[in-house]
């Protein structure tokens, strides 16, 4: 079966505004770089939700599509709704080796809550032995609502993610595990955060909005930005 690329992203309620302004950037970086741009309807969603949080639904959502006999050896790039592609020149999947390539690549943020791998952007590998089974972990790692430690009450999924990996989300600072055969660490131009003392890169390739002070405002900003590319 061939290694099928796939780009995939969803915004339901507040998060629509914030799609509407990524999502024709994400389909133009799809289809430079080969990847099948996949979005889910609502009803998919919902379901993936499992009445959490739309946050939990990514984890849903990426289960399903790696049980799915067309997808289930695809590696899968996930970026969030409020993700905002400014520069297309480079396919993220060549930074990690396929025969290298763990079951999970992030981006670490240095954060005032600690050093943290973000869910914003993710390139989850298919292909990896026990795919299913990992995201089913992930999805259970801080109980059926995800909501029963201090602050994992507020970062759902991103907390259930370091909790799998090892770690433990609510101590300050975190306690992250360092990258292993379960993830590897993408290059900070993949997704920066305004908090990290790195700050935000001229030279970035993708702009988060998480954390900013005006979400949609920053975000027409850098897409304009990524016209010019």
């Amino acid at each position: 079966m061939s290694r099928t690329k796939i780009l995939t992203t969803f915004g339901i309620g507040p998060a629509r505004e914030a799609l509407a302004i990524s999502l024709p950037l994400m389909a133009r970086y799809a289809q430079r770089h080969g990847y099948r741009l996949v979005v889910p309807s609502d009803a998919e969603v919902e379901k993936a939700c499992r009445g959490r949080p739309p946050s939990w639904g990514k984890i849903g959502w990426l289960e399903h599509l790696v049980e799915e006999d067309e997808w289930m050896e695809s590696l899968i790039l996930w970026l969030d709704a409020d993700v905002v592609v400014v520069r297309h020149d480079k396919d993220i999947a060549g930074d990690v080796a396929w025969e290298d390539r763990p079951f999970v690549s992030m981006t670490v943020q240095n954060t005032p809550d600690g050093v943290v791998p973000s869910c914003g952007v993710m390139l989850v590998n298919g292909c990896a032995r026990n795919a299913l089974s990992n995201l089913s972990k992930i999805s259970g790692a801080c109980g059926p609502d995800g909501m029963n430690a201090a602050r994992s009450s507020g970062w759902w999924e991103q907390a259930a993610m370091i909790r799998w990996l090892g770690g433990d989300p609510d101590p300050t600072p975190i306690v992250t595990p360092p990258p292993s055969n379960k993830w590897g660490e993408l290059a900070y131009e993949w997704n920066p955060h305004p908090c990290d003392p790195r700050g935000i890169p001229d030279d970035l390739r993708f702009f988060h909005a998480t954390a900013t002070n005006d979400r949609f405002g920053e975000m027409r900003r850098w897409a304009q930005r990524s016209e010019t590319q």
